[in-house]
């Protein structure tokens, strides 16, 4: 796999406009899709969101976020997010 993304045709803008965010969105990190939000970029079943919500912001700054390593265990992980939003 190169990092192209295909994106058919026959979709409306509308529906292209949700599936170029949700391929960049992914493209950044965040692969796993979610139950919980259907607002949400990242949810599971079929949804056509035009921007990210403040959940989906929040889920990319704490990726990149200088104090998150890798190889961090899930412990280490949620001490620094405790640290920053609790």
């Amino acid at each position: 796999y190169d990092g192209i993304i295909c994106i058919r045709t026959d979709l409306d803008q509308h529906l292209r406009n949700s599936v170029i965010l949700e391929e960049l969105y992914n493209g950044l990190g965040p692969i796993q899709d979610t139950m919980l939000r259907p607002d949400s970029i990242a949810y599971q079943e079929f949804s056509e969101p035009q921007e990210l919500t403040k959940e989906d912001k929040l889920i990319l700054q704490l990726l990149y976020h200088p104090d998150m390593k890798c190889s961090m265990t899930r412990q280490q992980c949620e001490a620094v997010i405790r640290g920053l939003y609790y």
